[in-house]
């Protein structure tokens, strides 16, 4: 699987958690209609690749949702950060890509539900961006 969204900077979730809290703290010094172009670079060192947002308040808010989701996993949240996120599905054979479905205690496969418990949750979130859920 390939992580979205991340490089090979960040390798686990204790790392995505830490990174993220030092993008907060940079963009938050940032004037909030900053093109992302003005700090593609620093995010790019940082482990991030594209998809965060347009500008520094945009991605703000897309790394406070993921953070969230992180910290205290909430289905409404997860549904709002996978709303802003780039989507990209593989369709194997020429069949249509699995219906939505939302079983108990899973993570859905797209970005219209979000009916998961706590742990799964964030197993699943981990497993979505590319890291292993075992180094929380």
């Amino acid at each position: 699987m390939q992580a979205m969204m991340l490089n090979d900077r960040i390798h686990s979730a204790s790392r995505l958690q830490s990174t993220l809290a030092k993008a907060d703290e940079y963009l938050s010094k940032l004037p909030p209609e900053t093109p992302y172009s003005d700090f593609e670079h620093r995010f790019q060192e940082m482990g991030f690749d594209r998809g965060w947002g347009d500008n520094a308040e945009h991605v703000l808010e897309t790394i406070h949702l993921l953070s969230d989701i992180l910290q205290a996993p909430d289905p409404s949240v997860l549904e709002t950060f996978l709303g802003r996120i780039p989507m990209v599905f593989n369709v194997y054979g020429g069949e249509p890509p699995p219906a939505t479905t939302a079983a108990a205690n899973t993570l859905s496969t797209t970005a219209t539900t979000a009916t998961t418990a706590a742990n799964p949750l964030h197993d699943g979130i981990c497993r979505f961006v590319g890291l292993s859920s075992a180094s929380r």
